[in-house]
């Protein structure tokens, strides 16, 4: 993967210009996940909130794995003949996908590559806003969206896990689980305002999180310490 250098030249040149970066990816393993890594930390420097790079970072990750798994689903869906539209069908497909896929996707990132699916991940610092999105090539099904926006409005209601999931009806496709984990974890280390959507069109999925980094004022749980940056 590329160098802290170039990595720093590249959001020097976005942040001066008002520009987005944006990182399109064939592969999401360890080495584009550094990468990453590397690049959200340099705009936490900017923003002066380095401390919160691990729960930030566990936030992007989330958003990347739900992208590279939906990826993987469409794929699967593809090759085994189940109708996606199919009420029945994918409630089947979905059962043989988790038996066989889900837990080990990255046997399919080979295929995922050659046929083209990538996730994008974008950085955007304007103002007091920091915008992080994370773009998968798979259409957001109906049935997807209607249960992200109930994990959503879960999530902006209450404030601890054990809460949520008293009134949560399921976590059964597991992005609904991390949707509510960003939110709460985001309203715990001092984020007074932001923003989560998950939205798309024919062709790509877009999930996107706006955080208002010029109101955050960082809190660490008791006992922890800031995180130094060694960049």
């Amino acid at each position: 993967m590329k160098s802290a250098e170039t990595a720093m030249k590249k959001i020097r040149y976005a942040l001066a210009h008002n520009k987005q970066l944006e990182v399109k990816l064939s592969a999401y393993g360890m080495p584009q996940r550094r990468y990453i890594d590397l690049l959200l930390s340099l705009y936490l420097e900017e923003c002066g909130l380095i401390e919160l790079k691990d729960r930030l970072l566990y936030c992007m990750h989330e958003l990347a794995g739900n992208a590279h798994k939906a990826n993987a689903k469409r794929l699967f869906f593809e090759r085994s003949g189940f109708d996606i539209f199919d009420t029945a069908e994918y409630e089947e497909g979905m059962s043989r996908f988790k038996q066989t896929v889900s837990h080990d996707l990255s046997s399919y990132n080979r295929i995922l590559t050659e046929q083209g699916y990538y996730v994008c991940f974008r950085f955007h610092l304007k103002g007091g806003t920091l915008a992080l999105q994370v773009v998968n090539s798979a259409r957001l099904l109906q049935t997807e969206r209607e249960r992200i926006a109930s994990k959503i409005e879960i999530a902006r209601c209450y404030t601890t896990l054990t809460d949520a999931y008293t009134v949560a009806e399921d976590f059964s496709e597991g992005a609904g689980l991390g949707i509510v984990m960003i939110h709460i974890m985001l309203k715990a280390i001092g984020f007074r305002n932001f923003s989560f959507s998950v939205d798309g069109d024919e062709r790509k999925t877009i999930s996107s999180l706006l955080l208002d980094v010029s109101t955050c004022r960082p809190v660490l749980p008791a006992g922890e310490t800031a995180v130094s940056s060694s960049i």
